[in-house]
């Protein structure tokens, strides 16, 4: 019998303008803030009518959807990388790490790597 874990949260976003005018507000029942940015700027436009032209948000919401969007909607995006602290550390360059670039070897014939799952990567 499969087992499914259940993680119960609520996160809370808040837009809000540079002299603290709550212009945007949503709670969520989700365990993280990851999927959250998009719906709370869309919101802040909606409400004010405006461009939303900087974007500023705990490394929660630093997942490349996230930076992929901001970049698409020319939105200036100060949001920290949320494995900035294992990039700091050395952590992403130690070699029993699974995803350092030792464990993975290049296809030429496919143009991209091969992880030793021996899944192909996507070339980019």
């Amino acid at each position: 019998m499969e087992v499914k874990t259940y993680v119960p949260g609520t996160t809370c976003q808040a837009s809000v303008t540079e002299s603290g005018i709550i212009v945007a507000a949503e709670s969520v029942t989700e365990a993280n803030d990851h999927d959250q940015l998009k719906p709370v700027i869309e919101q802040t436009e909606s409400n004010t009518q405006e461009r939303v032209k900087e974007a500023v948000a705990d490394c929660g919401y630093g997942n490349y959807a996230n930076y992929e969007y901001l970049e698409q909607k020319e939105i200036e995006g100060y949001v920290p990388d949320s494995n900035f602290q294992q990039y700091k550390s050395g952590e992403y360059e130690k070699e029993e790490n699974r995803y350092h670039y030792s464990n993975f070897q290049y296809d030429s014939a496919r143009d991209s790597y091969v992880v030793s799952e021996r899944r192909p990567t996507k070339s980019l």
